[in-house]
């Protein structure tokens, strides 16, 4: 796959994440660092690192890890 079609894949994910009525609760920056999170799940064993210094990155403290994962499980369906 290339770059481009898959930056257009995670866009579109990015669009029905955000459109769904589970993801008002949580803020965007949460919910693209939870596409970004699965994504890399699937291409990477160290995935959980770079999560958190995503998380750090977006100044996001390691307490709000759980509001990650629940947008992550939200996200999980598409």
């Amino acid at each position: 796959m290339t770059a481009s079609r898959q930056l257009a894949f995670l866009t579109h994910k990015a669009h029905m994440c955000l459109a769904s009525a589970e993801s008002c609760q949580w803020s965007p920056s949460m919910i693209a660092v939870s596409l970004i999170s699965l994504e890399l799940e699937q291409f990477r064993s160290d995935w959980f690192p770079l999560t958190l210094s995503l998380l750090h990155f977006i100044q996001v403290s390691r307490s709000h890890l759980w509001s990650v994962i629940c947008s992550t499980a939200c996200c999980r369906d598409l």
